[in-house]
């Protein structure tokens, strides 16, 4: 199928040249992309995810309810990232290595750069509101890490607000599915002590308070809720090598689901929570995993073929 592009003309600004060449449409993968294993034909929803397959990072979805699709969704001589998706699976919001924060309407197959033109810095880690009417994502001023600040863009107004008063980097935020509060990654030393200290910490927007979940005295990060909003998987290092793990934030029960001397990481849950999606390089090269929450059993699910030896990350599932 034909891909529809829209170019950005007349715009100086070299951070919007990043997303010039965005494709409107889901670009099918033709006959070249092999089928994904027969286990996973029917996944339930719709999984989002970064692959590299020309040299750079773009974004692809596999929509699943036993009518299984691969879908190419960008197409650019530059990296996207961070692809988040709203419960009702009709938006998609991700970031660029440009720092730009992109929407792309599933429905309509039209996409808008958001203008934060006020901040100048980079912004990445997109996640929606349970509503779809808002973003909470990291913003770095001036594109230093050490700088970096939880925001709320109102998708309408294209608004900023910003929720917390609170000194050193706050990370990869995640936003309840069920409208109610925040976790993110809250960063307490880095070369200082000679290694990235994150700590998980949740906000809740109606009081303006937020607390620390646990003390990992680790890097942790690449949180995402299961449907529910009762659990939340994360990547933590805690344990010597990164691993996922789960908590609980109501009795901070934290449990550890991989084990692993690589990588593993990027959680995400299947939309109704009896499954769990990760990014682990166990196999050599950075793949997607599925596993059955029942069983605690773990497969690969390569959907753009073994042929393609891509890399993947930065997993979604709704």
């Amino acid at each position: 199928m034909a891909a529809r592009a829209k170019r950005i003309e007349n715009d100086s600004n070299p951070r919007r040249i990043a997303v010039s060449w965005l494709l409107l449409g889901c670009l099918t993968l033709g006959s070249g992309a092999a089928p994904a294993q027969d286990p996973f034909d029917d996944l339930p929803g719709t999984l989002v995810f970064a692959a590299t397959v020309d040299g750079n990072w773009d974004l692809f979805s596999w929509q699943g309810d036993r009518r299984p699709q691969l879908a190419r969704l960008t197409q650019t001589p530059y990296d996207e990232k961070s692809p988040a998706l709203s419960s009702d699976r009709r938006q998609l919001a991700f970031a660029t290595s440009a720092g730009e924060l992109v929407v792309l309407d599933l429905e309509t197959s039209t996409s808008r750069v958001l203008d934060l033109g006020d901040y100048p810095g980079h912004w990445d880690f997109p996640s929606f509101s349970a509503n779809g009417r808002e973003l909470v994502c990291t913003y770095f001023e001036g594109d230093e890490r050490d700088r970096a600040r939880l925001a709320i863009v109102d998708l309408e107004t294209e608004t900023v607000r910003f929720p917390l008063e609170q000194p050193g980097p706050q990370v990869s935020p995640a936003w309840s599915p069920v409208g109610g509060p925040i976790v993110y990654a809250y960063g307490h030393c880095s070369d200082a002590c000679g290694a990235i200290i994150q700590e998980p910490w949740l906000v809740n927007l109606a009081t303006g308070r937020a607390r620390q979940l646990v003390m990992t005295g680790a890097h942790t990060g690449g949180f995402a809720w299961d449907p529910a909003g009762e659990r939340i998987g994360f990547e933590s290092d805690q344990s010597g090598a990164f691993d996922v793990w789960l908590l609980r934030p109501e009795t901070d029960e934290l449990t550890r689901v991989t084990e692993h001397p690589g990588f593993d990481g990027s959680p995400a849950f299947s939309p109704v929570g009896s499954q769990l999606a990760f990014v682990s390089n166990r196999s050599g090269t950075s793949k997607i995993w599925i596993r059955d929450e029942d069983s605690g059993s773990v497969a690969l699910f390569d959907p753009l073929g073994s042929e393609k030896n891509a890399a993947y990350k930065d997993v979604d599932w709704k």
